[in-house]
């Protein structure tokens, strides 16, 4: 039988493997506490707050950041759950995200608020990781202190609100000033144009010419400040109504041939025969960028022509691009001021253009709103050419296509009641809607209007939007309705917002109609607009 006891050489080997093992042990055990040590000490110097936590969120070890963050001491920090430091209105979603990081054994990130032992509230930046071993799992992270941080943020949120309370207060007073101010410019305007229809010698002829041009000047110089003002808060709004594009052009071009003309200048205005013409979009803010447009190329150019064009760009089923181009032959531009042409005021303080200095800032954001694009190139000396990209979708045809002045949908004679606050807007009214064959009545209020159409029927009313004191000239009407259901009328304003427009629509109104009030403001009505 054979002796299977090791040798006292096998022993002895087995011993010494023994003892390195211990030894291995002992050194690593060494280095881990030395590690752990070397840990600490760093953590220490950290201006972040350290801590560990085991599986119960209970706080094994936290630094002096930790700490000072929560306003405790090294044992109040280390007797029980960290988040019972958390504020109130933070416990639940907090814990409800620490227990699902718990769960999942996922990072956690959370800024959150916490409660100092002294009561005072901090906001901190929570961050942690899983830390998996033999002992179990345990999380380390960070505190960092971001209260001054969203003390700043609050603070700039306010600052922000303010500002933006500031512009809509601005815009406001903007709009109902202009409104104020259109009013007594609708009677210079109106009044104007009732006079240059009378028998006048050539000097009294010249000289009402020139307080009608003096007039649309100031009322120009009112419409940039409002749309400015408007494009600054973004408060600009677009129309979207159907319109033939070739009439637009007319008009812009039947205005400034006569300034050409004038300046000794040609004019020439080029549609392609691809260019769509019933189209949908925005007509004034069109007609009023290429106005602009056209009169800088006019003052910039002391001989040759200046030609506006316009050329289909693009179409598809959205849409169509049409490309205006409006060249001069005039003096041209710097290439430094072409980089600063659509500044506010750039042009009048380096350039001396006449007036507020808003227009080509006024072209540049109401192209920008339109979603639109515009570029500028110009040769000193040679002249100088706007390319404009305005996007617009081509008109529906509706059924009945046909289009009646007033005079057509209402026979001469009959009664039209003038609502109006301001005796001079009540006489220039009535004034016009006489010329054009109506019987008028009026009233300076529309609590006068009201009673009025209880006793007495008028088949349409021409109403003032704001009136004071008293109801407004949508209160009035929707007052009438009341009295007549069927009750067509005719919004006049000196601004107004889409939703203003929507409302008077949405109650049946036949038109709105913008200060200056003029006769042909008053022309073309369809029978859909009034309710036919």
């Amino acid at each position: 039988m054979s002796d299977d006891r090791p040798s006292y050489e096998e022993l002895e080997q087995r011993i010494k493997e023994l003892e390195e093992k211990v030894a291995e042990s002992t050194r690593s055990s060494d280095m881990q506490n030395e590690s752990e040590h070397r840990f600490r000490l760093i953590s220490e110097t950290l201006p972040v707050g350290i801590f560990e936590t085991d599986a119960k969120s209970e706080c094994l070890y936290t630094n002096s950041s930790w700490q000072e963050i929560f306003g405790v001491s090294l044992i109040e920090s280390l007797m029980g759950d960290w988040r019972t430091f958390l504020h109130p209105d933070d416990r639940e979603s907090v814990s409800e995200q620490w227990e699902q990081t718990l769960t999942n054994l996922k990072a956690f990130s959370k800024d959150c608020r916490v409660i100092t032992s002294k009561g005072d509230e901090r906001w901190i930046h929570l961050r942690s990781s899983p830390i998996f071993s033999d002992t179990g799992t345990r999380y380390t992270g960070t505190a960092v202190d971001i209260t001054d941080r969203k003390l700043t943020e609050v603070e700039l949120k306010q600052a922000k609100d303010a500002a933006e309370a500031a512009s809509i207060a601005k815009s406001e007073f903007l709009a109902n000033m202009s409104h104020e101010i259109r009013t007594p410019m609708n009677g210079v305007i109106g009044m104007t144009n009732l006079l240059l229809d009378t028998d006048l010698n050539l000097e009294q002829h010249q000289f009402t010419e020139t307080i009608k041009k003096s007039a649309d000047s100031l009322m120009t110089v009112i419409n940039d400040i409002l749309d400015f003002s408007k494009i600054e808060a973004g408060k600009l709004e677009l129309e979207n109504i159907d319109f033939d594009l070739r009439v637009t052009l007319e008009e812009v071009s039947e205005l400034m041939s006569l300034k050409a003309y004038e300046k000794g200048l040609e004019f020439a205005s080029i549609v392609h025969h691809e260019v769509p013409s019933l189209l949908r979009g925005d007509p004034g803010r069109l007609r009023q960028i290429l106005i602009n447009l056209v009169n800088n190329a006019i003052k910039f150019t002391d001989s040759g022509e200046v030609t506006l064009k316009a050329i289909l760009e693009e179409e598809d089923a959205q849409g169509v691009v049409i490309r205006f181009s409006v060249s001069d032959t005039g003096i041209g531009i710097s290439s430094e001021d072409l980089k600063r042409i659509f500044e506010p005021f750039y042009t009048k303080k380096v350039m001396g253009i006449s007036g507020t200095g808003l227009g080509m800032a006024v072209v540049w954001g109401t192209v920008k709103d339109h979603k639109g694009y515009i570029d500028v190139r110009s040769v000193e000396g040679k002249g100088t050419t706007f390319t404009l990209y305005f996007p617009v979708i081509r008109q529906e045809l509706p059924s009945d296509e046909s289009v009646f002045s007033i005079q057509d949908i209402m026979g001469k004679g009959e009664t039209i009641l003038v609502v109006d606050d301001v005796e001079d807007q009540r006489k220039i009214a009535s004034e016009m809607l006489t010329k054009l064959g109506y019987s008028v009545v009026s009233a300076s209020s529309g609590e006068e209007a009201v009673d009025y159409m209880k006793h007495h029927s008028a088949d349409l009313l021409v109403l003032d939007m704001i009136m004071e004191p008293g109801i407004d000239g949508l209160d009035t009407y929707k007052k009438i309705l009341e009295i007549h259901p069927n009750q067509k009328a005719i919004i006049v304003s000196g601004f107004a917002e889409t939703a203003d427009v929507k409302k008077i629509q949405k109650l049946g109104a036949g038109k709105y109609i913008k200060k200056p009030l003029t006769l042909e403001k008053l022309g073309p009505i369809t029978k859909e607009e009034l309710g036919k």
